[in-house]
């Protein structure tokens, strides 16, 4: 988490640096979990 100090300036680089990051990362790990429910999914339909 990012240090609140009063009068404290992010630069607008970094802050979008660190935005881009978070997401993608919440992206991969919502897809990872996506693909790893479509797994169970399949193997579940193969079983008799």
């Amino acid at each position: 988490m990012l240090d609140t100090q009063a009068g404290t300036i992010y630069d607008p680089k970094y802050v979008r640096a660190l935005t881009d990051f978070l997401l993608n990362d919440a992206a991969r790990n919502i897809k990872a979990d996506q693909q790893l429910i479509e797994n169970v999914l399949v193997d579940q339909m193969l079983r008799p």
